[in-house]
């Protein structure tokens, strides 16, 4: 088969208003990869990138859908903002069940408040060293502090896999690679349709 890209633009402030005509197409075409193929053919390799999901709308099963299809060789990655704005759209209990069954989560500077004290605490314990009474003394805290979140430098990241250790990444924008400079550079003759609908 061949390689196909499918890009859905929508601008920013539209998002809300076209959120349920996105929810739509993302609830067809995960049901659609949830199909078993015809027989003997493999299930085909897709990866969907969802920018803006916590603005995209709810969409119907989607925790069902982010459990199974990685099991169809479908790969799913959720962008958001912050966690709050996934509890609001989808709520506490299912938005809990979202983040866990992302097996891969990367969290970049300038989150809010309740990121920081979700990230503490999955960061896990270690003891400190505190002098009481003259005498030291080791304490337990979390192994990282909401500061240290805060704090992350502009071209870092913190990167948790699945059951591994966080472990902190030095971001390189793609402009300062080669590679990936190159491919930036290649102009390919593409004719995006428009979707041109008047909004009130």
């Amino acid at each position: 088969k061949e390689q196909t890209i499918l890009y859905i633009i929508v601008p920013a402030h539209r998002l809300k208003y076209y959120s349920f005509l996105i929810s739509l197409l993302y609830t067809e075409l995960f049901s659609f990869l949830m199909e078993p193929p015809q027989k003997a053919q493999p299930y085909l390799s897709v990866d969907c990138l969802l920018d803006e999901f916590g603005n995209a709308g709810c969409i119907a099963d989607m925790t069902t859908y982010l459990t199974c299809l990685r099991k169809r060789n479908v790969s799913v990655s959720l962008l958001l903002q912050s966690v709050t704005q996934l509890r609001s759209t989808y709520g506490a209990d299912e938005a809990t069940t979202l983040l866990e069954n992302c097996g891969t989560k990367i969290y970049l500077p300038g989150l809010g408040h309740d990121t920081f004290a979700m990230i503490s605490g999955m960061s896990g314990k270690t003891l400190v060293p505190v002098l009481e009474d003259g005498r030291t003394a080791f304490r337990e805290r979390p192994l990282l502090m909401p500061d240290d979140i805060r704090t992350l430098g502009d071209r870092e990241a913190l990167v948790v896999v699945q059951n591994k250790p966080f472990y902190r990444a030095r971001l390189t924008p793609y402009y300062r690679q080669r590679r990936l400079r190159n491919r930036s550079a290649i102009h390919a003759d593409i004719a995006f349709p428009s979707l041109d609908v008047a909004v009130p």
